[in-house]
């Protein structure tokens, strides 16, 4: 069964997109497993933090790495996702972090924002 790794960009505990990601767990549990990542005791980053790794982004990168694919689930925040959901990324990147990703995997907000700017009147 192909493993999912979920990362929920709210750390409250009755988030709607929370609810939202254990919905989507039940219904393709039959197809897929979910293994929902805690994020409330990752760091923020830091490049300190690599002298002596905490175990809270050992663990979510050992998360990351085993799983055969990853669930973002966040609200919007000033248009963008929220700053746990980006500070996890950081941290399960490293020192990386620096490095852009390659063209092929980086996100194009572009296609998503455009509709919402034509919409709102504002044009960028």
């Amino acid at each position: 069964m192909k493993r999912i790794a979920v990362l929920v960009g709210s750390l409250r505990r009755h988030s709607i997109n929370r609810r939202l990601a254990e919905a989507l767990a039940r219904l393709a549990e039959d197809r897929l497993e979910f293994d929902f990542i805690e994020l409330s005791g990752v760091p923020m980053y830091n490049e300190d933090l690599w002298d002596d790794i905490p175990t809270s982004i050992t663990r979510m990168k050992r998360q990351i790495e085993q799983a055969d694919g990853v669930l973002f689930v966040s609200p919007e925040y000033n248009r963008s996702f929220t700053a746990v959901l980006k500070n996890s990324i950081d941290g399960e990147r490293g020192p990386m972090a620096k490095t852009p990703l390659p063209e092929s995997q980086a996100p194009s907000w572009g296609p998503l924002l455009a509709p919402l700017e034509l919409q709102s009147g504002k044009v960028s």
